[in-house]
């Protein structure tokens, strides 16, 4: 087997950036996000904040959301 130069892309570390509905500010800055961008976010996916119980993000705007259970 040969070894070639192959390096991941760099994602980032995923960050809870909303938590049981509530944003979480220290993690927006960490993944360089405003509070409107996680609306936009749950916007595009027909959700709202309140709906959320897990919303996850990394630099590289990759983004998981979680919701609650009705």
């Amino acid at each position: 087997a040969q070894m070639i130069d192959a390096v991941p892309p760099q994602t980032g570390l995923p960050c809870v950036v909303v938590n049981d509905g509530v944003i979480q500010p220290q993690s927006l800055k960490f993944v360089s996000m405003t509070e409107a961008d996680v609306r936009h976010e749950l916007k595009k996916k027909h959700l709202e904040l309140k709906e959320v119980f897990l919303m996850i993000a990394d630099r590289t705007d990759d983004v998981i959301v979680v919701r609650k259970e009705r």
